[in-house]
């Protein structure tokens, strides 16, 4: 087994230069950046204030959102998260999530009331997942002292079933991973906890003109949750079953992912001001936490970081993933208080667009202008005996004798929800001469030959799983 590597990056919390292409440059020449189009693209959705005192440390965590194609269009629409209820400015009250529809233009139209959503709480982040494999994505929003499933019924609107589901996670949730960690063709669902938190007790905070100032390290951390699904609309909290409840921590940032190659999908959670763990699936039900035995526990100087938000990508080509783990840092150019990054193609273009999410700030659509001026090829897979999502399956391409790897990951980021296509850059080759998947379900699926420059959907041949 590789031994897995990390990446400590920086967090996410500055402006990318913009640089809008003419009209006649030529695609070879053209430079690479990122403009802000949030509000030609119709996204007025923000937060200006955020409370004083000590209500607002759960705040100025606040900053989720993602990305869905809630309606089937093929399209990108984005959801934001409602992270305060302070009053606003001209008196806004009553704050609450927001719902923006892909117009396919270019534009966003807030369709939040038709789509049925009127949630109102002091949320944190976002999850995407078709938990009940109907074609339609389901949202899943972490908040503190409550957290709120909402079933998408396929035909443009949402329904609270959190009751119903019996997921209702009553701590300070913040980043939320759907995946399948039994291979039974449902996601599951990993809720990540934060502080042991009341802002009306004593807190280890100074004060200065009405924010709090605190010592992370004297706060009683949080066990995170672990709920089973049960195939028929509910979910079962594992946490203990499963070895998990066994680990408090201070937890920020999740991902599924398969770090050692197993088939069996594993968990890393990023920690504040305290070791990070990493859940080895044990294909029993069962995780066993082995963030010490592989380095990642700490940093490569034996101390505990300010860990957020956290990603996977194979950067060597040797067909495991590595990690990327953000700490808190200074900015690159702008100081953003920013907290969710969303990745996602919103204009199917081949190149990936950013959401920003920021604390007491609008937040940004970026879109990627440029990065698509080399060769390309997106893939979107489709389950059926896997779970419908296809998180946890592993896509290797060939191009010119050369290989590529990439897996359907759960959770990333911070508080948020990207695009679950794989995007892969393919430089001056214009053309990928196999394409293999390796599903969760065990099967293989080969294409060969492939033209560049486009999306493909592959979908899992059906077959009947054993009964056990």
């Amino acid at each position: 087994m590789k031994s897995l590597s990390v990446v400590l990056a920086i967090s996410v919390a500055c402006s990318l230069p913009s640089l809008r292409p003419t009209a006649n440059r030529s695609k070879a020449s053209q430079s690479i950046g990122f403009t802000d189009i949030t509000n030609s693209a119709g996204i007025t959705w923000g937060i200006t204030t955020l409370a004083s005192g000590s209500r607002y440390l759960i705040e100025t965590m606040g900053g989720g959102g993602g990305f869905i194609d809630y309606n089937g269009d093929g399209l990108l629409d984005i959801y934001l998260v409602c992270y305060s209820q302070t009053t606003q400015a001209a008196g806004r009250t009553k704050l609450r999530d927001v719902l923006y529809r892909n117009n396919g233009n270019g534009t966003f139209t807030d369709v939040t009331e038709t789509a049925g959503l009127t949630n109102s709480m002091i949320g944190m982040g976002l999850a995407v997942g078709d938990y009940n494999n109907d074609g339609s994505p389901d949202l899943y929003v972490t908040g503190y002292g409550a957290s709120k499933l909402f079933l998408n019924n396929g035909k443009g609107a949402f329904t609270d079933v959190t009751s119903k589901a019996g997921v209702n996670n009553k701590l300070w949730g913040t980043s939320a991973a759907f995946f399948d960690y039994d291979n039974d063709g449902y996601l599951d669902l990993f809720v990540c906890n934060y502080l042991n938190f009341d802002p009306d007790g004593n807190i280890p905070c100074d004060f200065f003109e009405g924010r709090p100032f605190c010592y992370l390290s004297k706060f009683k951390g949080s066990a995170s949750v672990l709920y089973h699904n049960n195939h028929d609309g509910t979910f079962t909290d594992v946490s203990e079953r499963a070895g998990i409840a066994n680990h408090v921590g201070r937890s920020l940032g999740v991902i599924a992912f398969d770090y050692n190659n197993d088939g069996r999908t594993d968990l890393f959670v990023a920690n504040d001001a305290g070791p990070n763990f990493l859940f080895r699936n044990n294909g029993n039900g069962t995780f066993s936490e082995i963030a010490l035995e592989a380095n990642r526990a700490l940093d490569p100087n034996g101390e505990v970081r300010g860990g957020m938000g956290v990603d996977a990508e194979d950067v060597d080509g040797d067909g495991y993933q590595d990690l990327f783990v953000t700490k808190h840092g200074p900015a690159l150019r702008r100081n953003y208080l920013g907290r969710g990054l969303a990745v996602g193609d919103i204009d199917n273009d081949g190149d990936p667009d950013l959401l920003l999410m920021n604390a007491g700030e609008p937040p940004l659509l970026l879109r990627n202008d440029g990065g698509n001026r080399s060769h390309w090829l997106g893939i979107k897979l489709v389950g059926t005996t896997s779970n419908r999502d296809a998180i946890g399956t592993s896509v290797t391409i060939t191009v010119d004798g050369a290989h590529r790897s990439k897996q359907v990951l759960g959770g990333t980021s911070y508080c948020s929800a990207s695009d679950r296509r794989l995007l892969f850059g393919l430089g001056n080759h214009q053309k990928v001469e196999a394409v293999q998947v390796h599903w969760p379900s065990g099967q293989t699926s080969t294409l060969k030959d492939l033209t560049t420059d486009r999306y493909l959907v592959i979908k899992e041949e059906a077959m009947p799983r054993n009964k056990s």
